[in-house]
């Protein structure tokens, strides 16, 4: 699970959530984290986070 906390473009603060699942090899989770960071990145963006 992550969270996204920012300013919107009128600069109240917003907060969203979301989740990814980790699959059971735990060799994997170091990529699974890496891209969740991204993804996480990417959602803020998309919705016009600061």
């Amino acid at each position: 699970m992550f969270g996204a906390t920012g300013k919107n473009a009128g600069g109240e603060e917003e907060r969203y959530f979301g989740w990814m699942p980790i699959p059971p090899d735990t060799s994997l989770q170091p990529t699974i984290f890496k891209r969740s960071q991204a993804r996480a990145r990417e959602l803020k963006e998309a919705v016009g986070l600061h």
